[in-house]
């Protein structure tokens, strides 16, 4: 939450999975770019200073994200997570609901 920027109260009770799901690939997208980019000028400068062993970016350094398989989940997987998510978004809104009227 910190490193997205995003409050804690809109990441846990007000934004949806998807969208949640958006936020964190759209940062590990921008930090993957960031990364290629210092590898890539790195390459460069290699190169030019003439090393000869290096024929990509990747013979320098191979990121983890280069590897990573993900697997598809079924829809019935699918469903059952928002289940599921569904079910502690609920039990917080009703914590929540019945710590304010405690108040009044």
């Amino acid at each position: 939450m910190g490193e997205v920027g995003i409050d804690r109260h809109e990441f846990l009770y007000e934004l949806k999975l998807w969208e949640i799901n958006a936020i964190v690939e759209g940062y590990r997208r921008r930090a993957h770019t960031t990364w290629e980019a210092a590898r890539w000028q790195t390459f460069c400068i290699v190169c030019a200073m003439g090393a000869k062993s290096f024929n990509s970016p990747q013979d320098l350094q191979k990121f983890s994200w280069e590897e990573e398989q993900y697997e598809e989940l079924s829809e019935d997987e699918v469903k059952e997570l928002q289940d599921e998510i569904d079910a502690i978004n609920s039990m917080h809104n009703e914590e929540d609901n019945g710590d304010n009227s405690s108040l009044l």
